[in-house]
């Protein structure tokens, strides 16, 4: 449910945001119109998160917030996926994003638990802010990112 509730909100701050022309993007990505902040992988690398920033059509204007991955994609045998509370990072190890390209990319274990392959998920390709900036944009958020990290 909490995963629900942050793309909900994610996807009504993007909505209100000016409309991306770019149709080269996919356009049932909630994301389009947010920026990329940072990656993470939090606690023993078991809990991944991504920052991002989305414009609002009022002040301040930029909403920040964190996406829980666990929240929201599941290891489906090796097949990275959405599913509410899916929590993957229990059996994928060594995951990046490459936010170049929007790329969510692990080693998940399939069929036996102690094989691994890399695998894939389109989460999203966006521009880049600093923590700094998004901190700056939304009082807030710095108190809530403080008080998460």
């Amino acid at each position: 449910m909490k995963c629900f509730a942050v793309l909900l909100a994610a996807m009504t701050l993007a909505m209100a945001a000016p409309a991306d022309l770019d149709t080269s993007k996919n356009d049932d990505n909630f994301l389009h119109n947010c920026d990329f902040v940072n990656f993470g992988l939090g606690d023993n690398d078991q809990n991944p998160w991504i920052h991002y920033s989305c414009p609002l059509n009022r002040p301040p204007y930029m909403q920040c917030s964190r996406l829980e991955l666990n929240d929201c994609i599941i290891n489906d045998h090796g097949v990275l996926r959405g599913q509410e509370k899916g929590g993957f990072a229990k059996s994928c190890k060594d995951c990046v994003y490459l936010h170049d390209i929007g790329n969510l990319v692990c080693q998940c274990a399939f069929g036996n638990p102690t094989q691994f392959r890399e695998t894939h998920r389109y989460l999203g390709e966006y521009g880049h802010k600093s923590m700094k900036q998004c901190n700056a944009m939304s009082p807030m958020y710095a108190l809530i990112a403080n008080v998460r990290m």
